[in-house]
């Protein structure tokens, strides 16, 4: 029996139908060629193609939080899996300059290339990040774990790999204005031991940040998960923009 799998994902509005039900198994089973999949990606934010691909190699994905833009991936006609995985592999590094690969822990991190023959454009423009830091204020409430992450970074000056299943909002509310160091420790320690969120180097000098597996820290959330990645990036590129048009 051959199966055919058409993707629905993220709200994308995609064609979306199983003609069977595909176990966790079997996707695992990347070498069963029966499974076919339809790839029609018109116009799709970058972070929902990478996900899609994390589901169909049945892995944890985590995604530089820097990544931005849109592509557009449509193949003529059903895919075998594997051939599937490829393809969307290879048209974010060679569309994109988005790289996908594995760390020593079977996740799937999805980054800028460093390979010039695969140059990339972010949204983000030229970073803020080359500010020096004397003190800062964290003053967070009921606010999209992102925005924390994002001065987080700033302050640590290192890739930061997120994965795309937290969707939480945080509250860090400091009344004191704090050295980086201890601003960075807060913020870590907090996320950690409020909401479940771990974060660790790997031997790139990458921090990654993912759901700890420890039962001791569960996972929460200040607020209802209403606001959803793609409504982050939404504001973000509206405040770039507006900050690109005063200047």
């Amino acid at each position: 029996m051959v199966r055919r799998v058409l993707v629905h994902v993220f709200g994308v509005r995609l064609i979306g139908a199983f003609f069977c039900l595909l176990s966790a198994a079997t996707l695992l089973r990347a070498e069963d060629d029966r499974t076919l999949v339809r790839l029609n990606f018109p116009n799709t934010d970058v972070r929902d193609l990478a996900a899609f691909y994390g589901r169909l190699v049945r892995k944890p994905l985590l995604a530089d939080i820097d990544l931005r833009g849109s592509v557009t991936l449509d193949a003529p006609q059903e895919l075998p899996l594997r051939s599937a995985v490829e393809l969307i592999r290879k048209t974010l590094l060679e569309k994109c300059g988005i790289e996908m690969r594995e760390d020593d822990r079977g996740e799937v991190l999805a980054t800028w290339s460093s390979d010039p023959q695969y140059p990339h454009h972010s949204d983000s423009g030229d970073k803020e990040s080359e500010h020096f830091w004397k003190t800062v204020r964290l003053h967070y409430t009921k606010a999209y774990f992102r925005e924390v992450l994002d001065v987080f970074q700033q302050l640590i000056r290192k890739p930061l790999l997120v994965a795309l299943d937290i969707r939480t909002f945080v509250t860090i509310d400091q009344d004191q204005e704090l050295a980086p160091k201890d601003a960075v420790e807060l913020i870590r320690k907090t996320l950690l031991e409020k909401y479940g969120i771990a974060m660790r180097e790997d031997d790139r000098g990458e921090i990654l940040v993912t759901w700890s597996p420890d039962s001791k820290y569960p996972h929460r959330s200040d607020a209802p998960e209403k606001e959803n990645e793609r409504e982050y990036l939404r504001r973000k590129n509206i405040q770039l923009l507006e900050s690109s048009g005063n200047q």
